[in-house]
């Protein structure tokens, strides 16, 4: 049998000699498949157990795989356990219950040959990826096989488009080895806008176009200093003058660090507690001669240390740079005012982004047609009128104070640890069905425009709500969580299904957001340090991983991994700062480094695998944009299918995408372009280039539907009289505002 469509010939042939290797061909057989897919199933059913070759042919076929749903991660878990041992066995489990998830959840019944390059920079990475490499250690040829096989069956005409899609994928793999480094001196002579209305040529054209946008928005105000450093104003650097290398030494995770001394007691005095000079990980320029800048971030701010005698670390970026400054004994510092942090990790994930874009209709296609909008995908197939819901969340008011308040971590992590009931009892008056529930005439405690922004991020797979000023945006995203947690049989497959991820700008606003979900739930976990809210000090990871440390109920295999990696990292360091100090080889200091970044990624993996299988546990996870990008790789671990992002209209669209993980099917964005746009460095890049424009802002400009709130509670009539007029057309008043004293 042969299957074709206008891009692509492939037969059962060429899927068999590929399947039989193992290959993953992406979704290019997957309307061939999907028409006739009795032959290819049979390929996994030849053997008992399958074979993981053919397990992971068919994961790669892009459509539903239900076949393998149940066996799939557990049978490339034993293989793997076999091999690697079993912290790496869960690894990979988890990390393919995440795959199939996000291929069953976003399968397309189209190719798109604009983004071969990408679905072969996938495979290569799987091959290439340290932690699953040996699996599939076997299979390299798999992959020049397959790719010559796209090739010819590929019509010239689909492939590319105005861009070097090739030459496109080799500098994304540039950029993130290298950045800052990559279009330091000049700026790339290819930046284009952003399309803020219309669609995008392709998948790889939306992030290539975010990725650059965004490094450019950090490195041009610098660019523009650098060449006026001596010679001018440096608006965006703070200078430090020269300061003293005091040691070097190496960190454990590979890096050269150098101990410095501000010699310039003006610093010293400075009110280092709440100076925002010098922050962690902010970036930093050395100069070691004129014109001669070596980049480094700051490793350590010890308060204490600066205010005493101006004593502060810097870590190479490039560990090679340090050639540069050996017998250097000063350097001039500067630091960048834009937070490298803030840049850093979003950068990093679009520039090693693998497989296709969430939501790829709406994000790249611009696709805003009623046929093109669909349900959840766990509300597609049920009778709304014969389901019932507990429809407490929107009825009653509910107390937003715990029933149990838990005194700290450990009775958050025994909380985590029971066993999930997913099906509550519920209350007798409660109750109603789906379909009554999605009614314009339902009666509840949210007001008409609430009622139907609460319905459409229900019924909608991706949902946008705008809130003006005292319309209550957040008090619609909660009562939406209660209703999800008063119904998680809706949308949890089953107990070990995962949380609810729960995304803002600020660390204020989701402090504000978990704190009053506490009252629903105690299964809440906060990703990120930076919470000033006492509530939620408890239900921090970091505080929970505490628990496990202190109480020995880490699991046995991961703790004694984890310390053998330990003392292997210590023994290295000892060895690297010997060799620093004798003037050793540096070529083999540089060997030794990257042994101790290997071994410290590996420690990694095992808080990581530790980490998702707390956060599986929970109902909500919560972070930060900034958070989100920080930890993509444990939150695919985890793999949240449902995301509700509030504040959305102020995020920047780069960091928006990089908090999805590939398998999100369900998105609700809550927030308001009128009020707050997103903040960049640069305003050339906002005024000229559209970086200003978030996702939310984006989507509302391309006629996407959304639901703007529409009676306000916080302006007495006067005030919002003005702000109706000026941006919110037909904004009303809620009686209570009426009873607003007057101005004295």
């Amino acid at each position: 049998m042969a299957g074709k469509n206008s891009a692509v010939e492939l037969n059962w042939r060429d899927i068999k000699r590929l399947a039989a290797d193992g290959s993953d061909f992406g979704p290019a057989a997957a309307k061939l498949i999907r028409a006739d897919n009795s032959e290819f199933e049979s390929l996994l059913r030849k053997s008992q157990p399958p074979k993981w070759e053919n397990c992971r042919a068919l994961l790669g076929t892009g459509r539903k795989i239900s076949v393998l749903r149940p066996e799939f991660p557990e049978v490339a878990a034993s293989l793997s356990k076999a091999m690697l041992g079993p912290a790496a066995a869960e690894f990979v489990r988890g990390w393919l219950v995440a795959e199939c998830n996000s291929h069953a959840a976003g399968a397309s019944s189209t190719v798109d040959f604009r983004s071969v390059d990408f679905a072969l920079q996938d495979l290569r990475a799987l091959f290439a990826d340290p932690n699953l490499g040996q699996i599939w250690g076997g299979l390299g040829g798999v992959a020049s096989e397959l790719e010559q096989v796209i090739k010819k069956k590929a019509k010239p005409e689909n492939y590319g488009t105005s861009r070097d899609l090739r030459r496109e994928g080799e500098a994304n793999k540039l950029f993130a080895e290298d950045f800052p480094f990559a279009y330091w001196r000049d700026a790339p002579a290819d930046m284009s806008p952003n399309v803020t209305r219309g669609a995008f040529d392709s998948g790889l054209h939306y992030l290539s176009t975010q990725r650059r946008l965004l490094s450019e928005d950090f490195l041009k105000p610098l660019r523009s200093d650098m060449q006026n450093i001596g010679s001018g104003s440096t608006d965006n650097l703070y200078s430090y003058g020269k300061c003293a290398i005091l040691s070097h030494n190496a960190s454990l995770k590979g890096r050269i660090e150098l101990n410095l001394l501000l010699r310039d007691y003006h610093f010293i005095s400075t009110d280092w507690e709440s100076s925002q000079r010098l922050k962690l990980n902010s970036l930093l320029l050395l100069r070691v001669r004129e014109g001669d800048f070596i980049s480094a971030t700051v490793a350590e701010r010890d308060v204490g240390k600066l205010s005493r005698d101006g004593h502060f670390t810097a870590c190479l970026i490039k560990s090679p740079d340090f050639e540069r400054c050996k017998g250097i004994i000063t350097v001039d510092v500067f630091e960048s005012k834009a937070y490298f942090e803030a840049y850093r990790p979003v950068i990093e994930v679009l520039s090693r982004w693998r497989g296709l874009v969430p939501f790829h209709k709406y994000l790249v296609e611009a696709a805003v047609s009623a046929d093109e909008l669909e349900a959840p995908h766990y509300l597609r197939d049920v009778d709304h009128s014969t389901l019932t819901v507990d429809v407490t969340s929107v009825v009653q008011s509910r107390s937003l104070t715990p029933a149990k308040p838990l005194f700290d971590a450990g009775d958050v992590y025994r909380a985590l640890m029971k066993e999930r009931t997913i099906d509550q009892g519920k209350k007798k008056g409660d109750e109603t069905t789906l379909s009554t529930l999605l009614s314009p005439t339902f009666e509840c405690r949210l007001n008409a425009s609430q009622l139907e922004a609460f319905q459409s991020c229900l019924s909608r797979e991706f949902a946008i709500v705008q809130g003006p000023p005292g319309t209550g945006k957040s008090y619609v995203g909660k009562a939406l969580l209660s209703f999800l947690l008063d119904n998680q049989s809706l949308w949890r497959r089953n107990k070990k299904s995962s949380p609810i991820l729960v995304v803002c700008y600020t660390n204020q606003a989701l402090d504000n957001v978990l704190e009053d979900m506490l009252g629903v739930t105690e299964r809440i976990v906060r990703v990120g340090g930076r919470s000033s809210s006492d509530l939620l000090e408890k239900h921090n990871l970091n505080a929970i991983r505490r628990v496990l440390s202190e109480e020995r109920i880490r699991d046995a295999e991961c703790y004694k991994a984890g310390k053998e990696i330990e003392a292997d990292l210590r023994s290295l360091k000892e060895r690297t700062d010997r060799s620093l100090m004798d003037s050793a080889e540096f070529s083999e200091v540089v060997t030794t480094l990257n042994d101790m970044a290997k071994k410290s990624r590996k420690l990694d993996d095992l808080q990581v695998l530790e980490s998702a299988d707390l956060l599986r546990r929970a109902d909500i996870v919560g972070v930060t944009t900034t958070g989100a990008a920080k930890n993509r790789r444990l939150l695919q671990l985890v793999g949240p299918e449902i995301v509700l992002m509030e504040e959305a209209g102020q995020v920047l669209e780069a960091h928006s995408l990089v908090a999805l993980p590939s398998t999100c099917s369900h998105l609700i964005l809550i927030g308001d372009h009128q009020q707050l746009r997103p903040t960049t460095a640069s305003h050339v890049m906002a005024r000229d280039f559209g970086l200003n424009v978030s996702l939310f802002e984006r989507m509302v400009l391309n006629g996407y539907p959304y639901v703007r709130l529409a009676e306000q509670h916080r302006m007495r009539p006067e005030i919002s009289a003005v702000v109706e007029a000026t941006f919110y057309p037909g904004l009303a008043n809620n009686e209570s505002v009426r009873k607003y004293p007057d101005i004295r």
